[in-house]
């Protein structure tokens, strides 16, 4: 690759078409459906229909001149609408689970009573039945029932209720959906300044949202997808031998992945509070034999500035073609990312089965048998529960690249190419300085403020006229100023009809998973109980390890706190990520303990 491209292994480069001295248009519409697709080797093995399939590629052109010889345009759209179908089936719990009832025969497993026991031995007692009771009962004392209304009210209105059985176990059937609307326009004007003069301008804009959903109504994700594109090139012929190419653009991506809106703030409507963040529901781990049509936990939101000024000189002596040039590029990013933003349980079957966990005296008197990972669900019983809020990421990034390269035709059968590239990347900046960096040889977190908290400020310009910390960086790294990328390239003719080529080159990649090192952490709570970086729904209701006793949950899954966090400032996370952000605001004081 010459010299001109950087900062990546592969270049594009994309021509506009513009328009003439003469009126051109052309119409276009492409159809694909499965009524035109023959069937494939194993549909007609099963005696199967095609899955439902609709495309449709369809737009128009059009173009001309609006000055003859001086001034002329060319409009375009393409549009795409794609809607597909592929049957599927997910497993669900048995219909009697949603009653309380194991009975069925795809479970086959005796559940116990977390809240009855035997003091001495840990061995707890069988629920009657082998059913859960729904309402009030004194079985699950001090609680008033043993099902927790959270879990049944999620149960009860999201999950779907079986309506096949394959190879003995309960399933729902149905299809997964693809939907795509995708809509992109183009407009182009030329200017012929002059013989030796030209200008043109371009405007680009794309919608590419697409929806996945699946079987049952939670379940899928919408991504939608917007850019923008504008540009204006200038052309100078200086004389026959020498060229100036000048170009600046600005570009604007904007994507997400975000939980299917329709449903309305599902947490929110089971019972679940104190979350915030995207709308969307909380997730259920656990019960890994069932769906239990669960939203996305991964949420994304994101959108770039890109700006561009480049300028190229072509230059032709002799055998030699000459070409240097000079480019600076800004990249302004916003990322907004959400893990559990609206709560995550962890389900086991920890709480339903003989004996607790990690109780030696129990299982060699019983063996530990029994237990579902669906009681556990029923009686909200979580042996481990986790609230993400995270931060937003708002930074920019410069980049400075220059290049000169010589195309030599040394013979008229052999080419050399040669070049050199230089490449510059300033360190990320966001803004009042809130950046952390870890400093892995001595184990601890430096920070660009001499006081963290000054972006915190009002006094003090919310940490933009705060002091610095001497002998950090206010962008908390540095970059390498010595990036120059030599670029080789022969091409030899051995026959009119065989050539032999052969280059190598030095290239400095930005790798797209740098945002790891510019992320803001995460606010997690480290919960009290299990020492991970979670945060308890209820500190008092450990995970049962050695200990005979029930879980001393009291109340149901509904809120998160009351919190009690070993601390709060940005630390380490357990990604091998060294650069971020520390968070806007300060916790309430009832969280920082």
């Amino acid at each position: 690759m010459n010299a001109e491209f950087g900062s990546g292994v592969t270049a594009i480069n994309v021509i506009t078409k513009s328009g003439t001295n003469r009126y051109h248009g052309e119409l276009h519409e492409f159809i694909r459906n499965n009524h035109l697709d023959a069937a494939t080797f194993f549909t007609n093995l099963q005696g199967a229909k095609l899955p439902k399939y609709r495309q449709n590629s369809f737009g128009a052109a059009f173009g001309g001149p609006i000055k003859k010889d001086k001034l002329m345009f060319f409009a375009n759209y393409e549009g795409m609408r794609v809607r597909e179908s592929t049957a599927g089936y997910e497993g669900v719990p048995p219909a009697s689970v949603f009653n309380g009832d194991f009975n069925d025969p795809s479970i086959a497993a005796t559940i116990y009573n977390p809240f009855k026991y035997d003091p001495v031995t840990g061995l707890r007692q069988p629920f009657p039945g082998n059913k859960i009771p729904l309402g009030p009962t004194t079985l699950c004392a001090p609680r008033p029932t043993c099902i927790d209304p959270v879990s049944m009210a999620f149960l009860q209105k999201w999950v779907a209720r079986p309506n096949a059985i394959i190879d003995g176990e309960p399933v729902v059937t149905g299809n997964i959906r693809n939907v795509l609307n995708s809509n992109q326009y183009n407009v182009r004007m030329d200017f012929l300044k002059s013989t030796t003069a030209t200008i043109y301008g371009r405007y680009t804009h794309s919608d590419s949202p697409q929806t996945n959903l699946g079987i049952q109504s939670l379940e899928g994700q919408e991504n939608p997808y917007s850019s923008q594109n504008v540009a204006l090139h200038w052309t100078q012929v200086l004389k026959p031998t020498l060229v100036n190419d000048f170009m600046v653009s600005y570009t604007r991506p904007g994507w997400a992945l975000t939980r299917l809106t329709n449903n309305g703030d599902v947490a929110q409507q089971i019972g679940v509070k104190n979350t915030s963040g995207f709308p969307g529901g909380a997730t259920f781990e656990g019960p890994y034999d069932y769906n239990l049509n669960l939203p996305s936990e991964y949420l994304l939101h994101a959108a770039e500035n890109n700006y561009q000024a480049k300028d190229d000189l072509s230059y032709v002596r002799g055998r030699h073609t000459l070409k240097f040039g000079m480019e600076a590029r800004q990249k302004r990013l916003y990322y907004n990312t959400s893990d559990y933003d609206t709560g995550d349980f962890e389900f086991d079957n920890v709480f339903s089965q003989a004996c607790p966990q990690g109780n030696g005296t129990c299982a060699s008197l019983i063996g530990n048998p029994g237990g579902n990972m669906m009681a556990d669900v029923l009686m909200g019983t979580t042996i481990e529960s986790l609230l993400i809020i995270s931060p937003v990421y708002d930074g920019y990034q410069t980049y400075y690249g220059g290049y000169a390269q010589d195309s030599w035709r040394a013979s008229s059968r052999l080419t050399l190419n040669f070049g050199l590239r230089y490449e510059y990347w300033h360190p990320w900046l966001v803004p009042r300085n809130t950046t952390a960096q870890w400093d892995g040889k001595n184990g601890n977190v430096v920070y660009p403020l001499k006081n963290p908290l000054d972006y915190l400020d009002n006094s003090k310009c919310l940490g933009e006229c705060a002091p610095l910390n001497p002998g950090v960086p206010r962008e908390g790294y540095r970059t390498g100023n010595l990036d120059f990328a030599p670029r080789l390239g022969l091409a030899y003719q051995i026959t009119p009809k065989t050539v032999f080529r052969a280059a190598g080159g030095y290239r400095f990649l930005l790798s797209l998973w740098a945002i790891c090192f510019l992320r803001r952490l995460p606010r997690v709570f480290p919960s009290p109980i299990l020492g991970h970086p979670s945060g308890s729904f209820h500190p008092t209701c450990p995970r049962r390890r050695s200990t005979n006793g029930p879980p001393a949950c009291k109340g149901a899954l509904a809120h998160f706190g009351p919190w009690k966090p070993t601390t709060w400032a940005p630390i380490p996370s357990m990604s091998i990520c060294s650069w971020t952000s520390i968070p806007r605001t300060c916790p309430p004081a009832s969280m920082r303990g």
